[in-house]
């Protein structure tokens, strides 16, 4: 005679493992059923072991400071994101604005930046009446000094304690060169701070570093919940590293001296997880290409010392478009860190596709030599592209799971894919889901036909807000006109429009 124990009677302990081996929704819908769970799943402990076990893309956590609404608001639209960009493939809310000037970027996934030679203007999407929002200034160009803005970056992060932090990277160059033909050009780094009221938060910029030099070049961040690298490229290049919790000190500056002739050729990167700093260093050597990664301790690197204590080859590949999957894990046993990475491989240069790939970089223990000792690296292709994105939006994940978009933008084959990959520890393997989205509401025609460019995804992992702006096309006489002068002209006429898709 079998005998069977009711939910009710099973101690907490042992219901918590069972939660979390549940789905999200499923665990929604369960505590509807009777109050006992109604009860049990309003317990902290309930969603802090689901964002634990989750495979669905979050940021970093569960912080202590966090509360159950919180985790339970973040597993809850994260999961809402999943649905609709792989199940429904549909954007649940879709805007459009006019955008002028020369780059367009969200910051929090709320406010779009737009800069102009002579200042970044901001709206908030997302604040009440935000149909038609307003625009302020954010930030202005000295053009007292002769100087106008020439490239912006701005990104945010969840940090490892749970706060919320964003930068808005600038470049302002001098206009009228001097008289040895050369011109100055700043790297400005600001801190944004985001206001605490929820209905229509005020941003407050706050310029924290500023440095100049005599050359031409372009500034991008790339930013992690400790780390900020802002690479100022062109003649003279160097990336410049600050703890994102001590931006007042100095930060570590990493010239370009590291490289060989070749692979100056290349724009190399530094992304960090919790334990290391990687440097992504692509070179056309001859015969075939290859990338090689350098390893460099965190706590050294923002102590002032960049040098590299391991490396690795990727051989007949340029590693591009690449992020953090799973943060780094230290192994007690052996001292070995192991950290996974995703990104875009190009293939050489007689083949026409490329593939994404996993990568777990197995870092061997600083045995304190001056000398780099050899990376692990573990690749595993997660999918193959008959042709090379024209645009790969990888957005960090340190979690195990994370999302990003590609897009092809040409007139005849524009496509937008989405796709999601969850990496499994203990197989030390894989997954991906991609598809195309937005057939029935238009956003495959942007692409095809509009001569669409996607400009930015969910700069966190679970927001679910992607932006790209496109040609309004003119008028079929306005057209007519156009390519009867050049095929190609009416790629210029018209409005340059900026969709918002929101997919929560």
């Amino acid at each position: 005679m079998s005998s069977s124990i009711k939910l009710d009677q099973l101690p907490f302990d042992v219901f918590l493992s069972i939660i979390a081996f549940s789905d999200v929704q499923d665990v929604c819908n369960l505590r509807l059923t009777c109050k006992y769970l109604w009860e049990q799943i309003g317990e902290r402990a309930v969603w802090d072991s689901l964002y634990r076990t989750s495979r669905l893309p979050r940021p970093p956590g569960p912080h202590p400071t966090q509360s159950r609404q919180t985790l339970e608001d973040l597993l809850v639209r994260t999961q809402n994101v999943h649905t609709n960009l792989f199940q429904r493939r549909e954007p649940t809310r879709s805007r459009t604005y006019e955008v002028g000037g020369e780059e367009t970027l969200t910051l929090a996934d709320r406010w779009l930046l737009t800069r102009f030679p002579e200042k970044v203007v901001c709206r908030d999407i997302d604040a009440p009446g935000s149909e038609e929002p307003t625009i302020s200034v954010a930030w202005e160009a000295q053009q007292e000094r002769g100087f106008l803005l020439s490239s912006m970056d701005c990104l945010d992060v969840t940090s490892y304690n749970g706060q919320k932090r964003a930068f808005l990277v600038l470049e302002q160059r001098e206009v009228v060169p001097r008289p040895d033909g050369l011109r100055t050009s700043e790297m400005i780094l600001i801190q944004v701070h985001i206001g605490r009221q929820k209905a229509a938060p005020e941003l407050h910029f706050e310029e924290v570093y500023r440095c100049s030099r005599f050359s031409v070049g372009f500034a991008f961040a790339l930013l992690s919940p400790r780390v900020l690298a802002v690479h100022w490229m062109g003649r003279h290049g160097q990336c410049y590293i600050w703890d994102i919790e001590d931006l007042y000190k100095e930060p570590t500056v990493i010239p370009n001296d590291r490289l060989s002739s070749s692979e100056h050729a290349w724009v190399p990167y530094h992304l960090a997880c919790r334990t290391h700093l990687l440097s992504i260093i692509d070179a056309p050597e001859e015969p075939s290409p290859q990338t090689r990664i350098l390893v460099s301790p965190i706590n050294s690197v923002l102590s002032g010392d960049p040098r590299a204590t391991a490396s690795g080859i990727l051989e007949g590949s340029y590693f591009r478009s690449v992020a953090i999957l799973c943060d780094s894990v230290i192994d007690r046993d052996t001292g070995e860190t192991e950290v996974v990475i995703v990104g875009l491989l190009y293939p050489q240069t007689s083949s026409p596709g490329g593939q994404f790939v996993v990568a777990r970089l197995v870092v061997p223990p600083d045995d304190g030599a001056n000398q780099e000792r050899e990376l692990g690296v573990h690749v595993q292709t997660i999918m193959m592209l008959f042709s090379i994105p024209d645009t790969v939006i990888m957005i960090p994940s340190w979690t195990g799971s994370g999302r990003f978009l590609y897009s092809t933008e040409d007139r005849e084959n524009g496509e937008l894919r989405a796709a999601e990959v969850v990496y499994d520890d203990k197989t030390q393997e894989a997954s991906v889901l991609s598809f195309s989205i937005g057939d029935l509401s238009g956003i495959q025609t942007d692409f095809m036909r509009r001569y669409a460019e996607l400009i930015c995804f969910e700069d966190e992992v679970w927001w679910g807000r992607v932006c790209y702006t496109y040609n309004e096309e003119p008028d079929s006489e306005g057209q007519a006109q156009a390519r009867a002068q050049d095929i190609w002209a009416w790629r210029h006429e018209g409005r340059r429009m900026l969709r918002v898709l929101d997919f929560s």
